[in-house]
């Protein structure tokens, strides 16, 4: 199967270039590994979502780092709002649980009046 960025096969796309401003080396256990950063784990997303990948209009990036940076601002802002939708997911579980445990005590109120 061959993949393609940009019309062009996905493996010039991970050129030296790529390399050199998204891939680090790690040693784990005397083993070296090579890691894509969370910048070019981005750019390999969108490749394989939305098909080729294009800057955002009106964004402008001036060197590696500014790219780096904008792309994990962007991933901590997905982050972001996953966490907010969660947090208030959670609140609605806790109103529906402080509700039925009114509503417990209220019905063992109840019993203990009845004997």
């Amino acid at each position: 199967m061959n993949l393609v960025y940009q019309n062009k096969p996905l493996e010039k796309k991970l050129d030296t270039n790529f390399r050199a401003n998204y891939v680090q080396t790690v040693t784990r256990n005397g083993v070296q590994t090579l890691v894509v950063i969370n910048s070019g784990y981005l750019l390999l997303k969108q490749h394989f979502i939305g098909g080729n990948y294009q800057k955002p209009e009106g964004v402008t990036f001036t060197s590696k780092t500014g790219n780096r940076h904008q792309n994990t601002i962007e991933l901590l802002n997905q982050q972001l709002a996953i966490k907010d939708s969660q947090i208030k997911e959670k609140d609605a579980q806790l109103k529906s649980m402080h509700k039925l445990l009114d509503q417990s005590q209220q019905l063992q109120l109840m019993a203990e009046k009845k004997n």
